[in-house]
């Protein structure tokens, strides 16, 4: 009697878990067997950042399956602490070892799916391993993190990587109240995306509190078993009590290559559209194949967990005996950092310009909804196309809401094979709270189509830049107001007002290769098109206009002095001051204890408990306005005190803290949802005392009151005794030292 179809599968994180669930619903007879060699099968290894952070506070939560509910819902053996350690392609067998005993067996196959994923990158540098440096790859890798975290509190991290991990990990600390440095070798953090978008996320991590160290990779790490230094490529040092390497990851190939696997050319499995490696009955899904990239044909590494889980999915169903295929992807990402969120899809313009492709870059800048409508926040748009065709080629978006439905719009709209012309036509959802009647997306396909028909010509700022640079002369004519033009300004612009521009044509020369900027680009669109129907023949807009150029600005106007900083500001100078790109560049510092912070926070600052005040001073900028807040105003006012007294000069106290933040209606993050220790104590600690105070004698309503009011503060989050007690002589907020300090 012949036996059934033998299904053996090498690892169990995306693409090998999506591959046995897969083939159990394709094949309800083969016999699945699922070899992996760490200790977890199936788990969330996009959420380990989360967890160390505290946004996922449940460490079951990353398990989405286990060998024991693997067995009983799917009826597929899954063995974990097993290491596939050779492959018998003759025999169609596999060689196994067992981890935790040592011994070592062979399991027969018909079809064999390869999921060995990908290791991360760990560069052979002096000072390596070291009991304070980590990588997030794997379950035990984030326990091992929180746990130095716990016990160590350190004060002072580096990140060597500014990729999407990196950026999620740089998150984490952070929320640990740690002082986070990025490492980056490359001259941008997320290098994959183009300069010019990138440079919104590095603005604002910067605003931020997060420390960037950019085109400088890492050289060494100095100072024994733990780590005190680390040390860059130009021989730069800085202090650190923990890092995190998140330089990239790297196909475990071993099992492949020995077995006589083709290794193709992007350094990855070879496979074709049904997930087949070069031997037909052996298949391979997730990090450590090649793709084919949907936009380009040509086969790419992209590690990403989308395109692994549907490679799973069609290894699987193939192995089983259906018949699926993949046909590549376009490799859509997304990061979100300190409330900057940034995506990407199909090419960036510096990828497709490496590839030889021909590129028009176009970039907007708008609202995330309608304007008129409260809470809108700004929305960077780069979309690549084809000059020739209009065919969309990629895009970027970054912004701090509403980037994840636009990229999606983008990315359905590149695996469609759609072009910029498409984009205009989008019948997309609105309403003012959601989006505007003319879409950021749409309003993007306006441009590019502009552009496609001859409109009007465009121009990138590092185009323009570079053209510049190499002697070309350009007749540059910024349509701002004469208030704007004096606050900053590229190098020999000309300033006429878009609502003079027809007045003042006489002013210009028609013959000159002329440049139109504003602040966006809108109004330099306008411009243009009066320009080109008054006999100005080369004239282009400088797309995106000067948010764009905002990292190009050879010669800005010096920037005005910064006013005195006031003692105490209000919670609108606490958002207005820290937003990324404000001149003050202000920094905000929550004083409360770390679960007060990780329970809800106002964005983009920092955690500095009064507790380890002193511990954290040293980390603590001099130069920069800091503006310290708690709940409602105490703690804040206590530390502001004890830095002027060391010598800090730009602090200042935010007047009601984080209750005067929400009663102002602004948004607050949260990373945890757990209520903070000392409010379930004040909880606890009220009932108790109203449950007392209603048996007790006289004075019963004085302590039902005093409990009511400790449940009251435990449950909001303010404290009316504690606003009392601020009154005091000896708890009052500092006086300012005869005027603004």
């Amino acid at each position: 009697m012949p036996h059934p179809l033998r299904v053996v599968i090498v690892g169990g994180v995306a693409g090998g878990a999506s591959a046995a669930a897969k083939a159990r619903r394709a094949n309800e007879s083969a016999d699945i067997t699922l070899f992996e060699k760490g200790p977890y099968v199936s788990f969330a290894n996009c959420g380990l950042p989360y967890y160390i952070g505290g946004d996922i506070p449940d460490r079951g939560d990353l398990f989405l399956q286990t060998p024991e509910k693997f067995w009983t819902r799917f009826r597929v053996r899954v063995h974990v602490g097993h290491e596939v350690i050779r492959i018998d392609r003759a025999a169609r067998e596999v060689e196994v070892k067992n981890l935790a005993t040592g011994a070592v067996f062979r399991a027969p196959y018909d079809r064999l799916i390869l999921a060995p994923g990908a290791g991360a990158v760990v560069p052979p540098v002096a000072g390596l391993p070291a009991e304070n440096i980590f990588t997030v790859k794997t379950v035990p890798d984030s326990d091992a993190v929180r746990a130095f975290l716990e016990k160590n509190r350190p004060r002072r991290a580096v990140v060597v990587g500014a990729g999407f991990i990196g950026l999620e990990s740089a998150e984490a600390l952070t929320r640990w109240g740690v002082a986070v440095t990025l490492v980056e070798l490359e001259s941008q953090v997320l290098p994959p995306f183009d300069p010019d978008m990138s440079a919104f996320v590095g603005g604002h991590l910067r605003a931020s509190g997060v420390a960037l160290e950019l085109g400088r990779g890492l050289k060494a790490f100095h100072g024994g078993p733990r780590a005190r230094e680390i040390e860059l490529t130009d021989g730069h040092r800085l202090p650190m009590d923990m890092a995190i390497l998140s330089i990239g990851v790297r196909p475990e190939l071993k099992l492949a290559r020995e077995a006589g696997l083709t290794i193709g050319a992007a350094g990855g499995i070879a496979v074709n559209d049904r997930q087949q490696t070069s031997d037909p009955d052996i298949f391979a899904a997730g990090d450590a194949v090649e793709v084919v990239h949907a936009v380009t044909g040509k086969t790419v590494r992209m590690p990403l967990a989308g395109p692994a889980n549907k490679q799973g999915r069609v290894a699987g169903a193939n192995a089983a005996g259906e018949s699926l295929v993949f046909p590549g992807a376009v490799g859509t990402a997304i990061v979100e950092c300190l409330g900057i969120t940034a995506a990407k899809t199909g090419l960036s313009e510096k990828e497709a310009r490496r590839l030889g492709m021909p590129v028009q870059a176009t970039t907007i800048h708008s609202l995330d909804h309608a304007g008129y409508y409260p809470g809108g926040e700004l929305l960077h748009i780069k979309i690549i196309s084809d000059p020739g065709d209009g065919r969309l080629l990629g895009a970027q978006v970054v912004g701090e809401k509403g980037v994840d439905k636009r990229i999606d719009v983008l990315a359905t709209a590149l695996a469609a094979r759609m072009k910029v012309t498409d984009l205009e036509t989008l019948d997309l959802a609105y309403a003012p709270a959601f989006s505007s009647a003319k879409d950021p997306v749409i309003l993007a396909g306006f441009v590019a189509s502009n552009a496609l028909r001859g409109e009007e010509r465009l121009i990138t700022c590092d185009d323009f830049r570079q053209r510049r640079d190499r002697g070309e002369a350009f007749q540059l004519v910024d349509v701002r107001t004469a208030r704007e033009f004096a606050r900053d300004r590229l190098e020999g612009a000309i300033n006429i007002p878009l609502d003079e521009l027809r007045d003042r044509l006489p002013e210009l020369n028609p013959a000159a290769e002329t440049v139109v900027t504003c602040q966006v680009g809108l109004r330099a669109h306008v411009a243009s098109r009066v320009l080109l129907q008054n006999g100005f023949a080369r004239v282009s807009n400088l797309t995106g206009g000067m948010t764009s150029c905002a990292a190009d600005r050879p010669t800005p106007n010096p920037a005005p002095a910064a006013e005195p900083l006031p003692s105490v500001v209000s919670v609108r100078e606490l958002r207005d001051w820290t937003a990324p790109n404000h001149p003050r560049g202000a920094l905000g510092i929550d004083v409360r204890e770390p679960d007060e912070h990780r329970w809800e926070r106002p964005p983009r600052c920092r955690n500095v408990p009064l507790s380890r005040l002193d511990a954290e001073r040293p980390t603590l900028p001099k130069d920069r306005d800091l503006l310290f807040f708690c709940q409602t105003g105490f703690r804040s006012a206590k530390a502001v005190e004890d830095l002027r007294r060391a010598g800090w000069t730009r602090v200042a106290v935010v007047d009601g803290g984080v209750a005067a933040w929400k009663n102002a209606g602004f948004k607050t993050e949260k990373s945890s949802r757990v209520l903070p220790l000392m409010r379930q104590v004040q909880i606890v600690a009220g009932s108790l005392v109203v449950i007392g105070g209603l048996w007790s004698g006289p004075g019963r309503w004085l302590a039902v009151a005093v409990g009511a009011g400790l449940v009251f503060a435990g449950a909001s989050g303010y404290c009316g005794l504690a606003r009392v007690l601020g009154f005091l002589p000896w708890n009052r907020a500092p006086k300012p030292p005869g005027g603004p300090a």
